[in-house]
């Protein structure tokens, strides 16, 4: 089964079933479980592999998670903040740089550059139990406390999702459908529920801390699954932008909403793309003049520094967690031939890092460079790179932008890349025998890499800023 199928499917029984359109227990459900019921479908399925290290629950995980709770009482308390201008709720992985600071890297250039302007203040949840330290931004705080009240509620029983005979109905014909049509079997009202419990805990916390904090804009980074502090946003009239963080395609169920009856009410009121190229590439659920291109400051910033490193013959292999188990494997058959003289660079996605030597075994001996830490930077690599292969990673149009000769494996994922391929950009190879062919032929023609990241990104994310911010004092004051 291909993606494809699976997303077209969804996006079908949404149109039949009118599913935006209903409520449970007085909440939109269906787009609070969307992009979880497709991620499980396709890895139930086995379309997808696992994406990210999952985080273990065990006795000591639990307590360290009450410990970190407890701390961020008297360390970095949200609750404690002072009113903030421009809130940003950022990505909790972050990078290792050459600073000796863990960076965000799509938020701390953007704080770093408004400072002068804007009070500045980031959210951040644990990544796997834990924050990253030193961050690169100092005006920081942890949502750990915030999450731990929100899990306590949900335990507590005093919350109940009530529904009816009716939505009863709703979800055992969605979840016929889906089985009838993509032969899955999944647990709709579990999921449902789940996200409805959570969502009765976790609002009032959120609403709680905004009207503490009282920013005149939010700024998000991965909008899907911050759904609810979207709404508690929305409910107390502060606007939202999501900064674009990745690949974004038809068939990314985050962002793509094309049925007549599709609509998310808790999406950002903006979007701040990378370039025009990313605006036209999906269905958005909101207006195109609120859809904003922007570019990636941190790309900038980064291809700057490695301009003139020198080439090796050297190809560099992008992997995911959802389909690393087919390219590493396509990688070390191009390693065994004889035929193929280039050295590889195997780069793991970094929710792949713990855990690929268990999983991907045979790239432990297999002469490949794996690389499994932040310890050497990506855009260096890439500078030292003639070649790239990848499926559907956002690092794919930013090799393109830095030159790489670029191959797509025809692995799940690689719908996102429908346009790339039509293009010509790069080139869609089925075999190993096929990228050793393509390797020998002419390159591709010049790509126009501003069509996908729009230069001076700094300055046009404080132009849009200073655009919303007026926008939305002057409705304050009439």
């Amino acid at each position: 089964m291909e993606l494809k199928k699976i997303v077209e499917t969804i996006f079908q029984i949404e149109e039949d079933l009118d599913l935006f359109n209903k409520k449970i227990d007085g909440i939109y459900f269906w787009e609070l479980v969307r992009f979880k019921v497709v991620s499980q479908i396709a890895q139930e399925t086995g379309v997808y592999g696992q994406p990210h290290t999952k985080f273990d629950f065990n006795s000591e995980s639990v307590s360290k998670y009450i410990f970190n709770a407890v701390k961020n009482i008297f360390c970095k308390n949200p609750f404690f903040s002072p009113n903030t201008e421009i809130l940003f709720l950022g990505h909790p992985r972050r990078k290792l740089m050459d600073d000796g600071f863990w960076w965000d890297i799509y938020c701390d250039p953007v704080i770093e550059s408004l400072t002068k302007t804007y009070n500045c203040l980031l959210l951040e949840k644990p990544f796997l139990n834990t924050h990253l330290s030193p961050p690169k931004t100092h005006n920081i705080r942890y949502l750990d406390l915030a999450l731990f009240l929100s899990a306590v509620l949900r335990k507590s029983k005093l919350l109940r999702v009530s529904w009816n005979e009716n939505d009863k109905k709703t979800l055992d014909e969605t979840e016929q459908y889906i089985c009838d049509e993509l032969g899955s079997a999944i647990a709709l009202k579990k999921i449902v529920y789940s996200s409805l419990l959570t969502n009765k805990s976790t609002l009032p916390i959120y609403s709680s801390l905004l009207k503490k904090i009282r920013p005149r804009v939010v700024i998000i980074l991965v909008s899907y699954g911050k759904e609810i502090f979207i709404q508690a946003c929305k409910n107390l009239n502060i606007p939202t932008v999501e900064l674009q963080h990745g690949t974004i395609s038809r068939y990314h169920t985050a962002y793509s909403f094309p049925g007549s009856k599709s609509f998310k009410p808790s999406f950002p009121d903006y979007f701040f793309a990378f370039g025009e190229y990313w605006k036209k590439s999906v269905d958005f659920p909101i207006p195109q003049e609120k859809n904003y291109s922007v570019g990636y400051p941190f790309f900038e910033m980064e291809t700057a520094k490695y301009n003139h490193e020198p080439k090796k013959n050297q190809i560099i292999f992008i992997s995911q967690g959802t389909i690393g188990d087919k390219m590493s494997r396509f990688a070390v058959e191009l390693k065994a031939r004889q035929d193929f003289a280039m050295d590889i660079v195997y780069k793991l996605h970094p929710g792949e890092y713990a855990r690929w030597k268990k999983e991907y075994p045979w790239l432990v001996d297999s002469g490949i460079k794996v690389i499994d830490d932040d310890s050497e930077p990506l855009y260096r690599l890439l500078a030292q790179s003639k070649a790239l292969v990848g499926v559907s990673s956002t690092v794919v149009y930013e090799g393109l932008g830095m030159g790489l000769r670029t191959f797509l494996m025809d692995l799940p994922g690689i719908e996102y890349m429908d346009d790339l391929i039509d293009s010509q950009a790069a080139t869609l190879v089925f075999s190993v025998d096929e990228l050793i062919q393509k390797l020998h032929q002419h390159p591709e023609g010049d790509v126009k890499t501003d069509h996908f990241f729009k230069p001076n990104a700094l300055e046009n994310i404080k132009n849009a800023l200073d655009e919303i911010v007026e926008f939305h004092s002057s409705k304050v004051n009439k």
